[in-house]
């Protein structure tokens, strides 16, 4: 390539960036709001780490107070409450997770198979709906419907059926956390699940009819393998938040009498970080939690694109 031919492509190259920039800078533009909040709420407080390795002193601050190494990690790895509480989140988490996914996949194969186009849109609609409602409002609500005088115990009285108490049971207590955690969240997925689902070539519907299949057939051999791989994806993405049981939802709902079998890593934090002004600890036992949560979430895209071919560049 002679110096005249490759002048002209720079200055070419040059122009056309030029061009572009001038297209889009109001969408660069866009980017410096969000850019500066992500510095400045996720970023710089990573310096906070410090504190997990220092006995604190308000009035030297995190980076005044006397370094103590890995202690408060060692406290935090040598008490059995802890190792009851990662046993609490990790079931009440992978439960969620479990519940949610089977009520999504049958709800969307319910109404995917609705002829009334407008009954299906509804319905979706009423089923999404507590997704967008925070569990602030939803744990008022189900406190007063199941507790002992609510609801769903006057209707079992009138049955001629003992009373439960639903917030101290625990076993009673851990199936309403599972149960109102997929009635919420189970509209999303439901959702994608449903969009997967109208993708599907519909001449393989009419094929198993041809072969004399029924419904069920075309569910089985043509619907599930292919959502199949959209489940896999939502699951495996849902791998990274396995240690988020979910601290706004136990946190009002639960109670002292519960605290053993419902106590998880976040209402953990909350309480010796905040409550007890146990700061270090809290830290060691967030960073504890963090450390595990991003290794799981390298975990999952890499069986996301192993399974579902799924790529995030």
């Amino acid at each position: 390539m002679s110096i005249t031919t490759y002048s002209r492509s720079v200055r070419k190259i040059s122009l056309v960036k030029k061009l572009k920039l001038q297209t889009t800078w109001p969408l660069l533009l866009m980017l410096v709001l969000p850019i500066v909040s992500l510095i400045l709420f996720h970023y710089v407080p990573l310096f906070g780490i410090r504190l997990a390795f220092v006995r604190f002193n308000p009035k030297k601050g995190i980076w005044g107070s006397p370094y103590v190494g890995t202690k408060y990690f060692s406290q935090l790895f040598g008490t059995l409450k802890f190792w009851t509480i990662l046993r609490n989140t990790l079931i009440i988490s992978t439960t969620k997770i479990t519940v949610t996914m089977f009520c999504s996949v049958s709800f969307a194969l319910i109404l995917s198979g609705f002829k009334w186009k407008l009954g299906s849109k509804l319905f979706q609609s009423i089923i999404l709906f507590p997704w967008f409602i925070s569990w602030i409002i939803l744990s008022t609500i189900f406190l007063n419907v199941f507790s002992a005088e609510g609801a769903v115990n006057s209707i079992l009285k009138g049955l001629g059926v003992a009373k439960v108490s639903f917030f101290t049971n625990p076993i009673a207590f851990f199936w309403l956390v599972i149960i109102s955690s997929a009635w919420k969240g189970m509209g999303y997925n439901m959702v994608i699940l449903i969009t997967a689902i109208s993708g599907i070539d519909p001449g393989l519907y009419e094929a198993v009819k041809i072969d004399g299949g029924n419904r069920w057939h075309q569910v089985w051999h043509i619907t599930l393998p292919g959502i199949r791989p959209m489940m896999i994806l939502l699951l495996v993405l849902s791998l990274g938040s396995i240690l988020n049981a979910g601290f706004d939802q136990i946190y009002t709902l639960y109670n002292s009498a519960l605290y053993e079998t419902s106590e998880i890593i976040d209402t953990y934090v909350y309480k010796i970080g905040l409550q007890s002004a146990q700061y270090s600890l809290g830290t060691a036992t967030g960073i504890f939690k963090s450390f595990v949560g991003g290794v799981l979430i390298m975990i999952s895209y890499y069986l996301a694109s192993k399974f579902a071919h799924y790529r995030v560049f």
